[in-house]
């Protein structure tokens, strides 16, 4: 079901690059439709296989909300800095309103400009995330068992709290694990 329910989300992370530019509707539905599908198939697919092959855990599913339609809003984003131009805009104003170096950039140039941030940003996130595992190693952390990774007991104090339970009018306090026999009561 998180599928489904960040499947909607997708498709407004992906769109968020071009939104600024006047795209017409279809365009944000084929965006949308787009990074949903892309989304689904991060969390039913490519996910469990990183798990797998990698041990790579997203807990959060970050990769799936927001990499991966990210990276097809950046693409999208390089398409309308290739395609945007003054005829676009009418007279709401000029593509240079939107992209201020297109004053003196063709829009190829921009177009190139729009990559080269997309690259750089998938490198920095690369590079800071791996970082972070690496951190995340360290044996001052306690090492996750597999099929544990979702579980904070490890990381908290939890007291042993005696359950006390009613019978009758008498009260029993049974300790953790002891079984209520004839003889407590």
């Amino acid at each position: 079901m998180v599928d489904i329910q960040n499947a909607t989300l997708a498709g407004g992370v992906a769109v968020g690059s071009a939104c600024d530019l006047v795209i017409q509707p279809w365009g944000a539905l084929l965006i949308g439709i787009a990074a949903s599908l892309i989304s689904v198939v991060g969390y039913t697919k490519i996910s469990p296989f990183l798990e797998r092959k990698i041990g790579l855990f997203d807990t959060c599913g970050v990769h799936n909300l927001h990499g991966m339609p990210g990276v097809l809003g950046g693409i999208s984003g390089i398409f309308c800095a290739l395609v945007a131009d003054d005829s676009v805009y009418g007279s709401v104003g000029s593509v240079a309103n939107i992209y201020p170096a297109r004053e003196y950039r063709s829009a190829g140039d921009q177009a190139l400009f729009q990559f080269l941030a997309l690259v750089t940003t998938v490198a920095v996130a690369s590079v800071s995330g791996y970082l972070v595992g690496l951190f995340l190693n360290l044996p001052v952390f306690a090492a996750v068992e597999v099929g544990k990774e979702y579980e904070d007991a490890p990381y908290w104090e939890i007291e042993k709290i005696e359950k006390v339970v009613e019978f009758a009018d008498e009260d029993v306090a049974l300790k953790e694990g002891e079984k209520m026999t004839e003889s407590t009561v």
